[in-house]
């Protein structure tokens, strides 16, 4: 199952980015992202957006699942 996070940037820019949690290697993944619904990749994205957007998916999924997910090393596709 995936899960869809809506991130509202500044200048009213919005990221759309779907992940999941692996039971394989026991974290979250990101599996695509659309910045103002053109297609983005993980690897485009500055350290400081990274940085900013890992917990904003963090504290996304603890609430979908109601679980706490912070001692999960994140990782990501693409």
């Amino acid at each position: 199952m995936s899960y869809v996070y809506n991130w509202k940037l500044s200048g009213g820019r919005t990221m759309v980015v779907e992940y999941c949690y692996s039971t394989i290697t026991n974290d979250l993944k990101v599996v695509d992202m659309w910045l103002d619904g053109k297609y983005h990749r993980w690897s485009w994205m500055p350290q400081e957006g990274r940085s900013e957007l890992l917990p904003l998916l963090f504290n996304h999924y603890n609430e979908q699942v109601g679980t706490n997910c912070y001692n999960l090393v994140f990782g990501y596709m693409g």
